[in-house]
């Protein structure tokens, strides 16, 4: 209860994926909190690591956002079986070319989340031209039962490593 879906998901991801079937899951609590890492960046950052490894096929939906500290998030998974793992060379990180990212808010002002993104795109413009931000507004049931506000961004650089 006082962990995010990802603290269980860290942990559960390598054991399902060499597993004998598909492992689809649903699981309820916090999406988004100060100490673990978001689901958001999970999905934008982790999984398409993974597929550098050959993991192809990992589906990770956000039903519900619940923040800490009440939860109340719904998050749906499907990750299917694998054989074998490709290699990869991470040598070289390269020089960050593009900034992706979700501004999210929960039962409050949808303002907030757009007032985050021009304020990230004030700073990070001056930098790269390349920065793109998603506002996702939560209202009533799918809200959550806390409210508030955050933001996730994931850099991904030349040699398509992600940050």
């Amino acid at each position: 209860q006082d962990r995010c879906i990802t603290y269980y998901l860290e942990f559960l991801l390598p054991v399902v994926l060499f597993g004998k079937r598909d492992f689809n899951c649903e699981f309820i609590g916090i999406t988004n909190d100060n100490v673990d890492m978001s689901v958001d960046s999970f999905k934008n950052c982790l999984i398409p690591i993974l597929k550098n490894f050959g993991i192809d096929g990992i589906n990770i939906e956000i039903k519900k956002r619940g923040l800490y500290p009440q939860g109340g998030g719904l998050v749906s998974i499907n990750v299917p079986i694998v054989k074998s793992l490709e290699s990869i060379s991470l040598t070289d990180e390269g020089k960050v070319k593009k900034v992706r990212g979700i501004a999210y808010s929960c039962n409050v002002n949808p303002t907030l989340a757009t007032r985050m993104i021009d304020m990230i795109r004030n700073v990070l413009n001056d930098y790269l031209p390349d920065v793109w931000i998603h506002c996702d507004h939560y209202k009533k049931d799918r809200g959550g039962q806390s409210k508030g506000y955050g933001v996730s961004i994931v850099a991904e650089t030349s040699t398509e490593s992600l940050i």
